[in-house]
């Protein structure tokens, strides 16, 4: 056990110097202008430059608004689809769909939304002209609104079933029932026991993929791009614009806009604690109250999001192949499978690039992951989750900007390494989150028998751990795969546009006047990680049932 213990500390070692080290030196380089010598002077000059840009505040305005909104929104309906799932005892359908949906790529479902909701898109040829009068698709402001909500609407939609998985996994580690049953025994209505008895104790271990989905809220470029506001954008995507000018300026701009964006994101933590504690404040005042209160129904908004789901994926295979399809024509008046046969050519190289990183960044992830939790697991220790979080409690764009410098200064941008690393140092926090849970809860005793009959620690490992535990380890790769197939900025930042993938494809499409290829290229982005899920639903079934032939 001890030479085992000794082997595995190699694991923390290198996670430390793949992840921490690199992230604390891409935190340095944002605390300098981009100059050959750094002086105050120079300093108040960049910020006073990046405070006096048109639309500025208004930026900061939106990112706050959409990244609080999403947040606040997803969160209320996870945690109300999860009570309801637990109080009717039907987990399986609602993780199911979860998870469906979890692995759809966000820039697909953007693409989707677009087709489906824009002044010209699906909805309104359906109704038109008979209910709208339309014989021209109107100028309706819909798609980058200049408030966000489409922005935001498309996060919350995405973002519930991340938060709804994660509440769901947190409850199954408290006695629901027994407390639900007590409170019932007392008087309380079974939602308010949930509400106020039950939810303040989930919130605490939400908090950490609270703030990774409010961190991602704040930063997100892919989606802010398709549909954030444009004049003035998101502060994420203005920072973008920024990076991808030559302009010496602009880079400048660039760097004190890292630094206001990671500062907002500190202070969207610690509001988002004071939150926390009123409603916790409010939960401890609020025994001897009875009385059943009228909640909003909640069962039309999850039916709003999933036919949201199926009418963005239903548009896109319609638009995929489509000929000639005029508006106001609820469906097209030619069809052909031209599209789909070009995109064999057209998307052959993004496909393929795609899966090579995907499937190289998640099998490293995977090895770090699983070494690491398994030295915890003979040491009794848990490390603090939120340092292995890192990568996501930070703002993207913040990050990426400090790790292409950090790359640069070491000549090896546009390299495919460089790209899979950056993949890997966004996949493997969630290899945390999706594991460490249940790594943790792993019956020591079925180890200790094991040992006792003569069975070597690496033979228990491989026989008996690694068996039971490949259910959560396929679903954990699924998961890291999608990720990987959706990462926009990590491979633009790292590869130079060198390696095109099916996510910058997919934008690329999406934010031009190519309809049909961008349907068909979010339809190949969203197989992709569909195909994952359903081979780690299909592989552990077919493994168990070899093993008890």
């Amino acid at each position: 056990m001890k030479n085992g213990c000794s082997c595995l500390a190699l694991f923390p070692l290198v996670l430390i110097l793949a992840g921490a080290l690199p992230i604390a030196a891409a935190l340095l380089v944002m605390l300098q202008p981009l100059s050959d010598t750094f002086s105050i002077s120079h300093f108040l000059a960049s910020w006073h430059l990046l405070l006096q840009w048109p639309g500025i505040l208004q930026s900061i305005t939106l990112s706050i608004f959409s990244g609080f909104a999403a947040t606040l929104i997803s969160l209320w309906l996870a945690l109300a689809l999860c009570g309801q799932v637990i109080l009717r005892q039907n987990s399986h359908i609602a993780r199911v769909v979860s998870t469906a949906i979890l692995a759809i790529p966000h820039i697909a479902l953007a693409t989707g939304l677009i087709l489906l909701l824009s002044p010209s898109g699906w909805l309104l040829r359906v109704i038109s002209p008979t209910l709208t009068g339309y014989s021209r698709p109107p100028d309706w402001l819909i798609i980058n609104d200049p408030y966000s909500l489409s922005l935001t609407l498309l996060l919350a939609v995405k973002e519930t079933p991340f938060l709804f998985l994660m509440a769901l996994n947190i409850a199954g580690r408290i006695d629901v029932r027994r407390q639900i049953q007590s409170g019932v025994a007392l008087g309380y209505p079974s939602t308010r026991v949930w509400w106020l008895l039950l939810v303040p104790q989930i919130l605490r271990g939400l908090r950490l993929p609270v703030f990774c989905v409010l961190a991602f809220g704040l930063s997100v470029v892919d989606i802010a791009i398709l549909l954030g506001p444009q004049q003035p954008t998101t502060l994420s995507l203005q920072i973008w614009q920024w990076m991808t000018d030559p302009a010496l300026a602009h880079q400048v701009l660039a760097t004190s806009g890292t630094l206001l964006l990671f500062g907002i994101t500190l202070f969207s933590f610690v509001l988002w604690l004071m939150i926390e504690r009123a409603w916790l404040r409010y939960c401890r005042n609020a025994h001897g109250q009875r009385r059943y209160k009228r909640h909003m129904p909640l069962r039309p908004l999850w039916i709003v999001g999933i036919l949201l789901t199926l009418g963005s994926y239903s548009v896109l295979f319609i638009w995929s192949i489509a000929w000639r399809w005029p508006f106001p024509a609820a469906l097209p008046l030619q069809w052909t499978f031209d599209y789909w046969l070009s995109s064999l050519s057209q998307l052959g190289t993004p496909i393929i690039n795609s899966l090579l990183i995907a499937g190289i960044a998640n099998l490293c992830s995977l090895i770090l992951c699983v070494g690491f939790l398994e030295w915890q697991f003979l040491r009794h220790k848990i490390t603090g989750l939120w340092l292995l979080l890192t990568p996501l409690l930070l703002p993207q764009i913040s990050l990426i900007f400090g790790l292409q410098h950090l790359a640069a200064w070491f000549d090896v941008i546009g390299l495919l390494p460089s790209v899979i690393f950056a993949h890997a140092l966004f996949i493997t926090p969630y290899y945390f989150l999706s594991l460490s849970g249940t790594w943790q809860a792993f019956d020591r005793r079925l180890l200790y028998t094991a040992q006792s009959l003569g069975k070597t620690p690496w033979s228990c490992f491989w026989h008996i751990k690694i068996p039971l535990l490949s259910k959560p380890l396929a679903i954990s790769v699924a998961l890291g795969f999608a990720v990987s197939i959706g990462l926009y900025l990590p491979t633009l930042g790292f590869g130079a546009g060198r390696f095109p993938t099916l996510a910058t494809e997919t934008v690329a499409y999406a934010s031009g006047i190519d309809r049909r290829m961008a349907a068909v290229a979010a339809l190949w982005q969203t197989f992709l990680p569909l195909l994952g899920y359903g081979l780690a639903l299909f592989i552990p079934v077919t493994f168990s049932r070899s093993k008890q032939q």
